[in-house]
């Protein structure tokens, strides 16, 4: 990769294509069972255990469509890390990798001004597909799991019972 180029990984939710720069793209999992977590935004779907590592998982049918994709054991998880936490978005398929001139993908404010959550826009397979920016698509995620209160734990102190 040049400092004229970026990798990409094009990857499906339901059958549309959309692509992450891989810089954020930590590995790729084949889908697993998910625990549920109560009171957590629509779009996360749950949290499963990856190496030791507990995170959330992102629904990116929920996110992408406002419809969550459901869990089949063809679909995969993308684990990705930004400032050192980590998200698994759970999509239909990865595809491939691409690596793109930076002059074959459309600045977003050239048709839609203002859309931050977008940095690009790709011509992939002959359809079109967005080029997410992790940190401002994934903002709500991020913020609601640093918003959870910290456990305290339990340190086997005895209880006074008069």
């Amino acid at each position: 990769m040049t400092a004229d180029s970026i990798s990409v990984l094009i990857f499906l939710v339901g059958d549309k294509s959309f692509c992450l720069e891989i810089d954020v793209i930590d590995h790729v999992i084949s889908a697993c069972a998910i625990s549920p977590v109560p009171d957590t935004k629509s779009s996360i779907e749950g949290i499963i255990n990856v190496r030791g590592r507990i995170m959330p998982v992102v629904n990116m049918g929920s996110k992408c469509f406002s419809k969550p994709i459901p869990l089949a054991l063809s679909d995969k998880f993308i684990i990705i890390t930004i400032e050192k936490r980590y998200l698994a978005l759970h999509v239909t398929d990865t595809l491939e990798i691409l690596t793109l001139k930076k002059t074959a993908i459309t600045e977003p404010d050239t048709i839609l001004p203002g859309l931050s959550v977008i940095s690009g826009i790709i011509q992939y397979a002959q359809e079109l597909s967005l080029l997410y920016n992790p940190r401002k698509f994934f903002r709500n995620e991020f913020m609601e799991a640093s918003e959870e209160e910290p456990q305290e734990a339990n340190h086997g102190t005895a209880l006074e019972i008069n």
